[in-house]
């Protein structure tokens, strides 16, 4: 038995051949081109035949001659029939809780037992979007955000992976480790030369992540413009959706607590870095948005009601919500970087003007120490989706 070629990618055309002694005449030709028993081809004249091979793995093709006595014997010529695989993500940035899909984009060479899956960072699969057979061809499967269970999973990034079997063994299609990781600079808003975290007016910086690049990584942090030094970091490579986000700073340093103040002769500087995600990512980026946040008043005396502050001395922080969800506010002491105050809605309604008020006592019901406190703010929806953290700063004195 002859073949050529014996291997290559699906769909894969071999032409087979072949040739036989007797000491009678040779009456029949067959060809089994799988390896499976059933005799596809027959010719009572000639063995050479062709064949295309369209799904893959590797294949024992049988050449049997009969005789005019009635005795047969058989030849085998092993064909492998490869597999090229491929993924794409046509769009990997979207909504679910606004009705959006993505879609994972996957191609094979040649018919195989398929699985598509999405993985978490952890390496655990959260959502199977298919599981069987699939012949040659080009394929989109769309995914909701669910995982299998069809519960929402949280913001964040997510990996697609194609898995297929070839002749018992399985092969992947795993794009994580292999792309992604090129550093750029996002576009982002003019900052302004002077912010007052005191009067609710914190540093605004709104970037861009695009398109072009696709879902990033951002770092993001203040450092000193002279001597070149990292001061505060505000985001260390967290992912973040193609669009348009807004990150604050709240003038406040996380080591010694307190107003930050560059050294004398010194300025702050801002830096930003996006560093692209692997090819195979989807970003779900349904977390809740908190917006036009603020604190009112910035310095009061909890203690004291006929003072300077209103007859129930609170300070109480205005926001917006754009879905349902817990809302968290957090109270920090400047100075010592102990959190006092831990205070929780659950199930917050989206709308504007909303309120949640401290009134200068820690969670032991006793008044906190004078002194510089960060209010910070973030709202968690049922599928553990986190917002961005929303500051604001107030003064307690007595």
């Amino acid at each position: 038995a002859t073949a050529s070629p014996t291997s290559g990618n699906a769909p894969l055309t071999v032409s087979f051949d072949g040739s036989a002694t007797d000491d009678g005449t040779i009456v029949l030709w067959e060809w089994d081109f799988e390896g499976d028993g059933v005799f596809d081809f027959s010719s009572p004249t000639s063995p050479a035949t062709s064949h295309v091979y369209v799904d893959g793995g590797i294949f024992g093709a049988a050449l049997r001659v009969t005789d005019d006595a009635g005795l047969s014997a058989t030849d085998n010529i092993e064909i492998v029939a490869n597999v090229s695989a491929s993924l794409s993500i046509p769009d990997d940035t979207f909504d679910p809780s606004a009705g959006e899909t993505a879609a994972v984009g996957t191609s094979i060479s040649g018919g195989v037992p398929v699985r598509v899956f999405l993985r978490d960072r952890d390496g655990g699969i959260v959502r199977t979007l298919f599981d069987g057979f699939r012949p040659a061809g080009s394929y989109s499967d769309p995914w909701d955000g669910t995982d299998d269970g069809g519960l929402p999973l949280a913001s964040g990034p997510y990996f697609a992976v194609l898995e297929y079997d070839f002749s018992g063994e399985t092969r992947r299609v795993d794009l994580t480790d292999t792309t992604g990781g090129l550093r750029y600079n996002p576009s982002r808003n003019r900052l302004p030369g002077i912010f007052r975290p005191l009067e609710d007016d914190l540093l605004r910086v709104t970037f861009t992540v695009p398109s072009s690049r696709g879902a990033s990584e951002i770092q993001a942090f203040v450092g000193l413009f002279f001597v070149d030094t990292r001061f505060v970091t505000l985001l260390e490579r967290v992912p973040f959706g193609v669009g348009s986000h807004t990150i604050y700073w709240d003038g406040t340093t996380p080591t010694s607590g307190g107003i930050a103040q560059p050294p004398p002769g010194d300025r702050f500087l801002f830096g930003i870095f996006g560093f692209t995600l692997p090819d195979n990512v989807i970003v779900v980026q349904s977390a809740p948005v908190l917006s036009a946040v603020s604190v009112e008043p910035n310095i009061f005396d909890p203690a004291t009601p006929d003072f300077l502050t209103p007859a129930d001395p609170t300070a109480v922080v205005t926001y917006t919500l754009d879905k349902t969800a817990d809302v968290e506010l957090t109270v920090t002491n400047l100075t010592t970087g102990v959190i006092v105050r831990n205070i929780v809605e659950l199930a917050v309604a989206p709308g504007s003007g909303l309120t949640i008020a401290w009134d200068g006592r820690a969670d032991n019901g006793l008044f906190v120490d004078k002194g510089d406190y960060r209010l910070t703010l973030r709202a968690v929806d049922a599928a553990g989706g986190v917002s961005i953290n929303r500051f604001a700063l107030v003064r307690v004195f007595y």
